[in-house]
This record gives C-alpha cells, structure tokens and sequence, in this order.
C-alpha cells in the first residue's frame, strides 16, 4: 500500500508539471517559420470557421498564445498539466481564455490536450501516423457549448 501511495505521488508530481516548463523548454527549440498555424472551429451546430496563418507564441514562459491573422482574436493557454509522450510534450489544459477587441472571456472546457515537439527532429504522436514537426504544435479542445477547437502549427515566437 505505502509503495502505491509513493507511485501515485510521484505520478501527481510528474503530471502537475505546468505549461511554464513548456515554454521554458521552447526557449532551447530552432527558431520557427513565421504563422504557419492554422485553427479550426466546429460550432455545435456544425458550422466551421479556418482561420489560416495563426501565430503560435509561447510567453515569458507561463503562457501560449494563438493569435489571428488580423491580430484581432488571442487564444491563450495559461494552465495545463504536462508530462511527456515519448519525446513529445503532451498536456491537459484546465484554462484557456479568448481575447477579442479588449474584452476577456474564460473557455468553459470540458477537456483539452495539446502536444508540442520542442527537439529538431520530427516526432511520432503515440498510437497515431501523425508526425509533428520541429517546434511543433497540435491541439484540441471542447467547451460545455459543445464547440470544438483544433489547430496545427509550429511555434513562431518565444517572447521573454
């Protein structure tokens, strides 16, 4: 029982390992191409919106964002719990928000995963055919509206 309790400790630790070691780690990665993300949103009606050309920017190492094309909409990740899947980054997020013209508004999740590949090679995501490239950068996520949310891309700027 006391080497289970250990386990289980242990396990919590590795997996409360936040978003902010993502971006620390981001800071060792090759310098990406410009806005080469591309987000995808399926209303729970089923319409969809592509918004091409997001840039994926990791944020004095506490944060990710994804802003539009036009600068106009800010997708950002500010808490997730983090372990690794073979050489890949892979984390729950637990809290997101949208910023559009100003104004803050929290992402109810229901549940979320993003992988990033912060080494210089291609990787493998486990279980899949799906290759991320270097600094590369996958995510999905549902809200309780029933919205799903993906995106695909690299990472195209580490501020401090």
């Amino acid at each position: 029982m006391r080497l289970h309790a250990i386990f289980i400790r242990r396990l919590m630790v590795r997996l409360s390992i936040a978003l902010p070691l993502v971006c620390a780690l981001g800071v060792f990665a090759t310098q990406p191409a410009q806005a080469t993300g591309t987000l995808r949103v399926q209303q729970s009606d089923g319409t969809v919106q592509v918004y091409p050309d997001v840039v994926i920017r990791l944020i004095s190492h506490k944060a990710m964002t994804i802003t539009s094309a036009d600068g106009k909409g800010v997708v950002k990740i500010d808490q997730a719990a983090c372990s690794y899947a073979g050489q890949l980054r892979n984390c729950l997020l637990y809290h997101m928000e949208w910023i559009q013209s100003g104004q803050l508004h929290p992402i109810n999740l229901v549940r979320g995963t993003i992988y990033v590949n912060l080494t210089a090679q291609r990787q493998g995501l486990p279980l899949s055919s799906t290759q991320l490239p270097p600094n590369g950068v996958l995510l999905s996520f549902t809200t309780k509206r029933g919205t799903t949310v993906s995106m695909t891309g690299t990472i195209d700027e580490v501020k401090k």
